[in-house]
């Protein structure tokens, strides 16, 4: 098999090896995630809106990039732990997009487990002047395959007017980040996070 340029690798999907097909429970670390509100809904955004912004800096650096080699895929991991969503996605995601920022905005580095008050991100995007705060430009959290229930998410989308009004009205009755039997789904945990 021919090696894969990373300007190629942007055409590819994303290798995503058979994970469990049990969900596990997310929990929340601390109280003040506890405490957090969760978003009252969420908008979908096509990805064509972000391909459209990364697109003409592929293109910029696309020289460069095809001569940068894609690592071998490792086709025997799973999914299963937290870690091994690390593992895999510094392979298939982060290193990629680490490259072509590196080549358009050398000024913006990253790092991980870097903490803000008492948030921890486990990937963060930033620009740092000398003697002065970090600026954050982007955050990455990973999270165990088997917690992420796409319905759950999907039911969040506030895809009408109709169901936009409906989120509306359950806010303003502060019973927004619970389902009807009073059960705190998955989605509702990790948007709790998200916002912490």
């Amino acid at each position: 098999m021919a090696p894969t340029s990373i300007y190629q690798s942007f055409s590819e999907p994303v290798y995503r090896p058979n994970s469990p097909d049990t969900h596990h429970i997310a929990h929340t670390s601390g109280e003040t995630t506890r405490n957090s509100e969760p978003p009252l809904f969420l908008l979908e955004v096509n990805a064509s809106a972000w391909a459209q912004l990364a697109n003409p800096i592929l293109r910029q650096h696309e020289q460069d990039l095809q001569t940068i080699f894609f690592p071998t895929r490792e086709t025997s991991a799973i999914y299963d732990t937290e870690g091994d969503v690390v593992a895999g996605a510094t392979l298939e995601l982060t290193h990629p997009v680490n490259v072509v920022l590196s080549a358009h905005m050398p000024s913006l580095l990253y790092g991980s487990e870097a903490s803000k008050a008492t948030a921890r991100a486990d990937r963060v995007y930033f620009k740092q002047n000398p003697g002065q705060e970090k600026r954050f430009y982007a955050v990455l959290d990973y999270k165990r395959v088997s917690v992420i229930i796409e319905e759950e998410f999907r039911a969040k989308i506030a895809s009408s007017h109709t169901t936009f009004k409906r989120y509306m009205e359950r806010g303003r009755d502060n019973s927004e980040s619970q389902e009807e039997d009073g059960h705190v789904t998955n989605a509702e945990t990790l948007l709790k996070q998200g916002v912490h």
